[in-house]
């Protein structure tokens, strides 16, 4: 998010579907409008009517929601199950923030909004306190929390998103400028049941994912699993560039675990130079699990920085108040077409090409594209005819008040 704020192309990755699809609304966001356009569909769907059939035979679950508010996600979970377009994850997104908490927009009874509570811890809770489940307009408490999301608007760029073992993970060699990562610690792997109910809305089985993920008190195995993923990161990272790794100690069978001294013998195997490791001590007040005793758990963390060649230090900082984001409906670009010549391949009948070639190839989502001399409509007849000639998909162009816009949709 913070690459993306800052006019980079930021690119997460994570193995659970629950971190990638929040990963992934977060760096290809939508415009409030199209949330409010899809969510208004489904109203004119009978959307209501609908749900009322829609019944689940999980216990575990019905122990969170109103009937009523449950037929409503059980529709909405059906309606998105294999639909993976930008909006529709960013839909998840968003029940997901809102699936359980104790906010006037939490879909379930009172609990709490960091991780899905233990069915049976809640139910036995809310029956000694007398919690209500409350009845919810989803679709309603949707657009409250879209509006919520989008208030300061969209990043200035869009990112990527992936669902891979960091290992296997497809991108150019030497292209990325800066890795922040986080490995699983070692033996604390619970990311999948403390994410149950997401999971569950998700259409996946939270034992099935923690499956998947990376579990063991075995050096031997979490060290060459590491290794292989460390690998991956000196191969994508450019030339005098760094990489920051975030790791935990931990016990295992009663023994301190340095994990941050091993990961930098791993890392320098590979070819990375470990210019320090910053010791991070953590409160128990912003433990994420407040309740665990001092002695458990992750006490400190550890960051590790590793260079790949020779990395010299700034002191630039980013001025987050002076960035302009792309927030509005109406916010203009200016794009001008480039001076070179059009490339052989398009120069027959496409003087235009570079117009759309500089949009294509830059990181905005929206530009008011200017041509002296040239009228608004004629221009986008033009840039029309180019766009179909080139078979160029996801990119709209229209008119407002005799100016020009192109769009990535």
């Amino acid at each position: 998010l913070e690459s993306c704020l800052a006019g980079r192309i930021g690119i997460g990755n994570d193995l659970s579907p629950e971190a990638y699809v929040l990963t992934h609304s977060i760096v290809r966001p939508v415009y409030l409008r199209k949330v409010k356009n899809y969510l208004n569909s489904l109203r004119q769907e009978e959307f209501y009517k609908e749900a009322l059939s829609y019944e689940t035979t999980n216990e575990n679950v019905k122990i969170f929601y109103h009937s009523y508010t449950l037929k409503q996600i059980l529709l909405l979970r059906e309606i998105l199950k294999y639909d993976n377009s930008d909006l529709k994850i960013f839909i998840k997104a968003l029940v997901c923030g809102i699936l359980h908490g104790n906010s006037l927009i939490s879909l379930s009874l009172p609990c709490s909004h960091s991780f899905s509570m233990s069915p049976r811890y809640v139910k036995r809770y809310a029956e000694e306190h007398n919690l209500v489940r409350p009845k919810r307009d989803v679709l309603k408490c949707i657009e409250l929390k879209a509006k919520q999301v989008l208030y300061e608007g969209l990043p200035i760029t869009k990112g990527y998103a992936y669902q891979k073992k960091a290992s296997k993970l497809r991108l150019w060699k030497r292209s990325i400028n800066l890795i922040i990562t986080s490995p699983p610690y070692f033996n604390k792997q619970t990311y999948a049941w403390d994410n149950w109910l997401r999971l569950w809305f998700l259409n996946y089985d939270y034992k099935e994912v923690g499956a998947k993920l990376l579990h063991t008190g075995s050096k031997t195995k979490y060290i060459e699993k590491i290794k292989s993923c460390i690998d991956k990161m000196y191969e994508l990272l450019k030339n005098n560039s760094a990489c920051f790794i975030v790791i935990g100690d931990a016990k295992l069978r009663g023994k301190h675990v340095n994990s941050a001294e091993m990961l930098a013998e791993v890392s320098e195997s590979v070819g990375f130079t470990v210019h320090r490791i910053i010791v991070d001590n953590i409160p128990i007040e912003k433990k994420y699990f407040m309740y665990i005793p001092r002695d458990m758990g992750i006490r400190t963390d550890k960051i590790l920085e590793l260079h790949k060649g020779n990395v010299e230090e700034n002191n630039i900082r980013i001025h987050w108040n002076q960035i302009s984001n792309n927030c509005m409906d109406n916010m203009k670009f200016e794009l001008k077409p480039l001076e070179k010549k059009p490339s052989r391949r398009y120069r027959k009948g496409g003087k235009y090409d570079p117009i759309m070639d500089s949009f294509i190839e830059g990181t905005n989502n929206l530009v008011e594209v200017t041509v002296e001399g040239k009228d608004a409509n004629y221009l986008r007849t033009q840039l029309n005819k180019r766009i179909e000639a080139r078979g160029i998909k996801k990119v709209k162009t229209s008119v407002v008040n005799n100016v020009l816009y192109l769009e990535k949709l």
